[in-house]
C-alpha cells in the first residue's frame, strides 16, 4: 500500500475499536489482547501460547475488531515489497 514504511505488511484488514457496542470504552488491555488475538490466529496451534484457545479469546475481544473500509485502489492483497529502501 503506498505511504506504508518499508517492510510493513498488512495482515489485516481490520482495526481495534475505540468503543464496544453497549458504548463502553475499550480499555488498553483488551485493545492489545484483540491485536495478540489477531497474530495468534496467524500462528500454528502450538505456537499460541497463552492464546492457544482461540474460540475462547474471540468471545472476550473478537467483537472488538472491525473491519476497515478501503477504497477501491487499497482493496488488492498485501504484498512485500520488491526493493528495499531501508534507512542509511
Amino acid at each position: 500500500r503506498a505511504g506504508a514504511p518499508c517492510g510493513w505488511i498488512s495482515v489485516s484488514r481490520s482495526r481495534i475499536a475505540a468503543r464496544r457496542p453497549d458504548g463502553r470504552r475499550v480499555d488498553h488491555q483488551d485493545a492489545a489482547d484483540a491485536i495478540l488475538l489477531a497474530v495468534a490466529e496467524l500462528l500454528p496451534e502450538e505456537l499460541r501460547g497463552e492464546f492457544s484457545d482461540l474460540s475462547a479469546w474471540r468471545k472476550r475481544v473478537g467483537e472488538l475488531r472491525q473491519p476497515l473500509e478501503l477504497s477501491s485502489s487499497e482493496a488488492g492483497p498485501s504484498r512485500p515489497r520488491s526493493g528495499h529502501r531501508g534507512r542509511g
